[in-house]
């Protein structure tokens, strides 16, 4: 993906995504709105939520297929780009800024304040 963006959930607690028979529905409480998902959005969004620091759209493309057992063409790269844009704009996640890649817990463990 040439796009390596990285991206964290803006609430990883996600009692309000319930997933059954292969489709998952997100309640967003900011709009009061609940989302109808695809299986692959809503492994993705779970995903997402488990990770403790911020993660390359990379990164969560290889987990996902890997975990779905899927092959990484144009039509997966493209379903991951829209899975991602359309969790930003329901405010799920958030884009992180370059300087706040760098901080991460290991680097702050191994540098702490003095």
């Amino acid at each position: 993906m040439s796009d390596q963006c990285c991206w964290q959930a803006v609430n990883p607690d996600l009692s309000h995504l319930k997933t059954w028979d292969g489709e998952s529905v997100v309640y967003v409480e900011r709009s009061g709105q609940t989302h109808l998902l695809s299986l692959f959005a809503g492994l993705l969004l779970t995903q997402m939520s488990q990770q403790h620091a911020p993660v390359s759209s990379g990164t969560l493309g290889e987990q996902l297929a890997a975990e779905m057992e899927l092959a990484w063409d144009a039509e997966f790269e493209q379903a991951l780009a829209a899975s991602l844009d359309q969790f930003e704009c329901l405010g799920l996640i958030e884009r992180v800024p370059e300087r706040i890649r760098e901080i991460t817990p290991e680097r702050i463990t191994e540098h702490p304040p003095a």
